[in-house]
């Protein structure tokens, strides 16, 4: 980057790159032109957007002391100013609140509460996993997680559903799942508004991932069965959010 647009030359090559430069003299201007371009290019229909998230209280306070109003409401406040098309799915009681706070921004508020998680497919057979002490007792980190909770997995588990059913719903372009709790969670400066989904990959599936080198389990799921199916243990663990 030259120093000064006005005075430098457009050739200008940094002292600390100087002595071993082996690309060739580039002109800034040009190349700051052309990302703008290809950037504009890839720019997002705002109105073909939709950002779905959910906030529902399976009373996480009673395992973990995490706090339904102060971690998933105050959470929500992060993602309300979004100028995309905001989908909640959640407990109608908090329709009005939402409401309130999203003003005149585009809205939609799908009643959805702990009661069907609970009416889910795959509900009854995550309980009967969930609550057999050769799964929980795989790792230590488990036997006191919210993890043991039917309510939490199965809530994790329709997510993918609650995101294809809006985007096909909506017939949106783009369509992505952040967490009511995404920014208390990770301790997240700012709101989702400040944040440019268009430096995203648009073009494919994006899925935040993080590194997991556990291998007696994989965030509740079998190393054994990974290894069965699969004939490898996976490096990563993709987060819902």
């Amino acid at each position: 980057k030259r120093p000064n647009d006005g005075t430098v030359p457009e050739d200008y090559i940094p002292s600390e790159l100087s002595a071993n430069r082996t690309y060739p003299v580039y002109d800034y201007r040009e190349l700051d032109k052309q990302m703008r371009t290809e950037y504009e290019a890839k720019k997002l229909n705002p109105e073909q957007v939709a950002i779905v998230t959910a906030m529902v209280d399976i009373e996480r306070e009673n395992v973990d002391s995490r706090n339904f109003e102060k971690h998933y409401i105050d959470g929500l406040m992060h993602l309300i100013t979004t100028p995309y098309k905001l989908v909640v799915y959640t407990d109608p009681k908090y329709f009005e609140l939402i409401r309130y706070h999203r003003k005149n921004l585009p809205l939609e508020l799908m009643s959805y509460t702990v009661e069907d998680v609970r009416n889910t497919w795959f509900y009854e057979q995550v309980s009967q996993i969930v609550t057999q002490p050769y799964w929980y007792e795989q790792s230590e980190w488990m036997k006191n997680s919210i993890i043991r909770s039917p309510d939490y997995i199965s809530l994790t588990l329709d997510k993918p559903t609650l995101l294809t059913y809006t985007a096909s719903r909506l017939s949106c372009s783009h369509a992505y799942w952040v967490d009511s709790g995404l920014f208390k969670s990770y301790n997240m400066p700012g709101t989702l508004a400040d944040y440019d989904i268009n430096l995203l990959n648009t073009d494919d599936i994006f899925m935040m991932k993080f590194p997991y080198r556990n291998y007696n389990e994989i965030h509740g799921f079998s190393a054994k069965g990974y290894d069965a199916m699969l004939g490898t243990l996976p490096e990563y663990v993709c987060r819902a959010c």
